[in-house]
């Protein structure tokens, strides 16, 4: 490399031990390079180098998908192309940035071919060539420090939402985010630790049982420890339920502690970075959106809500207790039947019952190859008031389509899980499982009122919202223009905050030009039924027998 392009003053790497070892210093000693390393843990010190090793592990992962065999062979011609595409920081490709010149690569071969478009050569005199490349070296040079500086102040706009000051001084107790003993990808803070010195203003050297070793900021949470207390105490000596108790440390401010409720302990494994953003939107308008969603977090979360509007009350026509008999699970169903008990039981979503009443559970197989955990209610419904609350109509929903050219689609998570019900209805939904008898803390999915009342809550919440409406959980928000657009995000997310409702990010689409509702794709250009399905039915095989045929139809 250093006989290519020369030797630089300084060289900046990670903590890797072939960076850091005896060889490798005796090496930048002898050629003269200054040895620089970034902070452990602090991928963002030498962010563009990680961005470069993540698209090249894209680029060789679908490599080595088209070519299992031998991709081996084309890592050269994978480099070739990924250095002469521009790099979207600097906004020239590193081939430009070293050599002041468009190197023909394969990427440039391939525009060629496609559309048969040759620059003609020009012809110079090696005078002449030299001072061209003098120039074009220097206005790059120019241009990607201008565009780099552009790209850093849009990037610590978006870091800087989230990020707040944080300095500690020598002598705090501090905590470190540290890999666990068993898995390095799986952090947690340990401490706690004492800070020695303040190396500059955001790394810190900590003494970590004798040993002195520098972490950035981010990696550190001052420790504060508890008053002890002199009454009130008691000692519980030789309890084996001791090895059942955990503790957690909550890091939050004074004005949030009366905020903090109790939540189901399990931790969301999505956020507002998971919703689909149009790509038609200019920085200015996809910043904006960003800044509503970030600001909604607590909102766009997959973990479901618990909604304070209403509760659903199961009403029957008579007392006689429902009991089914349970239908018996394959023994390779049972390890998804436990595993999905489980989970219920960590969103409190489920508790252990003592009820009369009694409905199978269902293996139902999804489309994905997936498997759906599903309560069979129907002896329930059949013996269940019914609730005569409208439902929306799809057809009124489209008709108010015609003048708009921005839609979101929200979906709720879990919808019917974040509404509970009361207490008198808890025993009326319980079901047998492998682990013993469980009834539901919220309404289930297949109880014959239960699109009703989430019909009813969901009227209630949007009452008076404009260009707003919903087919059960699903959300659709219309507007002329995008300011108009983000304006009626905000207030429909306020009005799901103020209700504790939530709504799954990775099935969430915001200002979108034309976005799938309803078995449709609504937009600008009109409404038209979704292509997969139109791509069925051309492919549907004609019908030979009078089953196939009612199954058609």
């Amino acid at each position: 490399m250093f006989s290519r392009i020369g030797v630089p003053r300084e060289v900046l790497t990670d903590m890797g031990a072939q960076f850091t070892s005896s060889l490798m210093s005796e090496v930048s000693r002898l050629i003269s390079f200054k040895q620089l390393a970034t902070t452990p843990y602090h991928p963002m010190c030498n962010g563009l180098v990680e961005r470069f090793n993540g698209t090249l592990k894209q680029m060789l992962k679908r490599m080595s998908a088209e070519r299992p065999r031998d991709w081996d062979k084309y890592l050269n011609a994978v480099l070739f192309a990924y250095r002469e595409v521009p790099q979207e920081s600097l906004g020239f490709s590193p081939f430009e940035l070293v050599y002041g010149r468009t190197v023909r690569g394969p990427m440039m071969i391939l525009k060629e071919l496609w559309t048969k478009e040759i620059q003609d050569p020009q012809v110079k005199s090696t005078y002449q060539y030299v001072i061209d490349l003098r120039e074009r070296l220097e206005n790059t040079c120019r241009l990607a420090r201008d565009n780099l500086q552009k790209a850093s102040k849009r990037y610590k706009v978006i870091y800087d939402r989230k990020s707040r000051s944080r300095s500690m001084k020598e002598g705090d107790q501090v905590l470190v985010l540290l890999p666990t003993d068993n898995n390095k990808l799986l952090m947690q803070w340990k401490g706690p630790f004492k800070i020695v010195k303040k190396l500059n203003k955001v790394d810190y050297q900590i003494n970590m049982q004798g040993k002195f070793k520098t972490f950035h900021a981010n990696l550190l949470k001052l420790y504060t420890e508890r008053e002890p207390q002199g009454k009130g105490v008691s000692v519980v000596l030789n309890d084996s339920t001791l090895n059942n108790v955990s503790a957690s440390v909550i890091d939050c401010s004074d004005e949030q502690q009366n905020e903090l409720a109790d939540l189901p302990v399990c931790k969301a494994k999505e956020g507002p970075c998971d919703v689909e953003v149009s790509s038609e939107l200019s920085p200015e308008q996809n910043l904006k959106v960003i800044d509503v969603l970030n600001s909604f977090s607590d909102v766009l979360t997959d973990l479901p809500g618990r909604t304070c509007v209403l509760q659903h009350n199961i009403q029957l026509t008579c007392e006689v207790p429902v009991r089914a008999n349970a239908r018996p699970i394959p023994y390779t169903m049972l390890d998804v039947v436990n595993e999905e008990v489980d989970k219920m039981i960590t969103l409190d979503i489920i508790e252990p019952s003592i009820s009369s009443y009694s409905s199978p559970i269902v293996i139902v197989k999804k489309k994905d190859g997936t498997n759906r955990f599903c309560i069979d209610f129907r002896a329930l419904n059949s013996q269940t008031v019914f609730d005569a609350e409208p439902m929306p109509d799809a057809d009124e929903i489209f008709s108010k389509l015609a003048t708009h050219k921005v839609f979101s689609k929200l979906d709720l998570t879990k919808g019917y899980w974040q509404v509970p019900l009361i207490e008198n209805s808890k025993r009326l939904t319980a079901f047998q499982t492998p682990k013993g008898l469980f009834q539901f803390r919220v309404m289930p999915f297949g109880l014959v009122t239960a699109s009703a009342t989430f019909s009813r809550l969901m009227r209630i919440v949007l009452q008076g919202l404009q260009n707003v409406d919903n087919f059960i959980d699903d959300i659709l928000i219309y507007t002329p223009t995008f300011e108009e657009h983000l304006e009626v995000l905000k207030q429909l997310f306020v009005r799901l905050r103020n209700a504790n409702l939530t709504a799954k990010p990775s099935k969430c689409t915001v200002a979108f030009s034309k976005v799938e509702c309803l078995g449709h794709t609504v937009g600008n250009d009109g409404i038209s039924p979704n292509v997969d399905k139109v791509i069925a039915i051309e492919k549907a095989k004609q019908p030979s027998t009078k089953k196939q045929l009612r199954s058609f139809f």
